[in-house]
């Protein structure tokens, strides 16, 4: 009689999930900036030369974060401010300042309540410039391209460690090094790195294990790559791939750890979004900032 195979069941609890979900929306309309203000206001203008600021940082960054979230655009933003601002008979700032004050706030990542090391995914993922369909582009010849988001994943977490903003034309392999370096600069010392075959790369198997002592890179060999291109780790990973076969190497390996990276590319797009607002280019890496920012308080919540 064959062995019934047991799956681990992956409980839900509910009540948990639930409360989570309602200090997301409690994050996203915190209204204490109303209560801190003018004392806000008294910081930054202080010392100033000019013409003094008439709203606080607190204002825009609650307004980015609305933004983000619920695909509010600037004039809807606008109109928000005016419901909330207008009940407390303060001034209301028209559109474009919102959309100038927006777009130079500075977005760091939120204090991690997790450990300090882990094992790291590497991905990338597309962000429209556009919401417009596929129709209008065909029929109409209206293309904007895309910009490409590159993500490095903390995969016990699935917390976002750090990513960088590029045009469509650039490659994978390329954005490996800078990211994991960025990982690294963070506070943050990985155990393992994974990749998919798009980052077999000789300079990432080199840079990693030679260059950054990091023990454990495990990325997808193709098919027909037989070179070690100098970096002794790699050799031993083709040797044991054509020993065991490519199936039973990702097992030993841990290489299927990886779909934790795709899952958070899924989440992030679900809850920010796969579009941008802005046109400028350093303005979409501020937007990107902000919902990277966010996304990460999402998943912090989980922790808490």
């Amino acid at each position: 009689m064959a062995k019934e195979k047991c799956r681990k069941r992956n409980i839900i609890s509910w009540s948990k999930y639930n409360d989570d979900l309602v200090k997301r929306g409690e994050y996203v309309w915190d209204l204490n900036f109303l209560g801190s203000w003018d004392e806000d206001l008294r910081t930054m203008n202080l010392g100033k030369k000019g013409r003094p600021y008439e709203f606080p940082d607190s204002l825009f960054r609650f307004c980015s974060i609305v933004m983000a979230t619920s695909n509010t655009r600037l004039r809807a933003a606008e109109g928000m401010l005016r419901g909330i601002l207008g009940v407390l008979g303060r001034k209301t700032p028209d559109h474009s300042t919102i959309e100038e004050r927006c777009s130079f706030l500075k977005w760091e990542y939120p204090e991690r309540a997790y450990e300090e090391h882990g094992n790291v995914g590497v991905d990338s993922t597309c962000i429209n410039v556009t919401e417009r369909g596929e129709w209008l582009s065909k029929n109409y010849d209206l293309k904007r391209g895309f910009f490409k988001l590159h993500l490095a994943v903390d995969l016990g977490t699935n917390i976002i460690l750090a990513h960088r903003m590029t045009d469509e034309h650039v490659g994978d392999p390329g954005m490996m090094i800078p990211l994991i370096d960025d990982v690294i600069a963070g506070g943050f010392h990985p155990d393992k790195v994974l990749g998919d075959a798009a980052y077999d790369a000789w300079y990432n198997w080199q840079g990693l294990v030679n260059d950054r002592k990091i023990k454990d890179v495990v990325i997808n060999l193709r098919s027909n790559d037989v070179h070690a291109n100098g970096c002794l780790h790699k050799g031993q990973m083709i040797k044991e791939r054509n020993k065991v076969g490519q199936k039973q190497w990702k097992l030993n390996n841990g290489y299927g750890e990886r779909w934790r990276c795709e899952c958070t590319n899924s989440d992030f797009k679900r809850l920010m979004g796969q579009s941008v607002h802005s046109r400028d280019p350093e303005r979409i890496e501020n937007e990107i900032d902000c919902k990277v920012h966010t996304f990460n308080r999402f998943k912090k919540f989980r922790g808490q």
